[in-house]
């Protein structure tokens, strides 16, 4: 998602007991509902239940708060954390995790999903519906084919047909 959309979630978009979380986009994207995920020991409802315990006690539906009422000229609700907030945050765990200050933006996360999903084999619709991508094209940049992944699927498709 985009930073604006990470710090504009609301307690109201998590459905729990249905393991999901609405989706709501900007730039004409698609919304969507998704499942929550767990892979490799990380579970992202989990993550979400552990926060939400610590969170600040704080009178707002955002999900993701400010230690402090920050009432801006976009319109933020009080406690909204705003872009800037949350892209800093985001370049502090990076830091931290060693990882390179170009690589530091929320945005590459959903780039690097991408990628990774369609180098897994992941169909480009479901890509596509995943990352809430309104045209294919914006898809297909977050998801590029190499040389040596078109031959293996060339291969494996004619190995298919014949």
């Amino acid at each position: 998602m985009r930073v604006s959309k990470i710090s504009d979630l609301r307690l109201s978009y998590i459905r729990l007991s249905e393991n999901q979380i609405q989706i709501r986009r900007l730039k004409g994207s698609l919304g969507t509902l998704q499942s929550f995920v767990k892979i490799n020991g990380f579970d992202e409802r989990e993550a979400i239940e552990v926060y939400l315990k610590v969170r600040p006690e704080v009178d707002t539906d955002i999900l993701f708060v400010s230690r402090k009422s920050s009432q801006t000229r976009d319109g933020a609700a009080p406690y909204q954390m705003n872009r800037s907030q949350a892209s800093n945050l985001f370049a502090e765990i990076c830091k931290e995790a060693g990882i390179e200050d170009r690589f530091a933006h929320p945005h590459v996360l959903k780039h690097s999903l991408g990628q990774l999903l369609y180098d897994s084999g992941v169909d480009l619709n479901v890509i596509q519906s995943r990352l809430g991508y309104k045209n294919i094209n914006s898809t297909t940049r977050c998801a590029k084919l190499t040389q040596a992944q078109s031959h293996v699927r060339v291969q494996e498709a004619l190995s298919k047909i014949f």
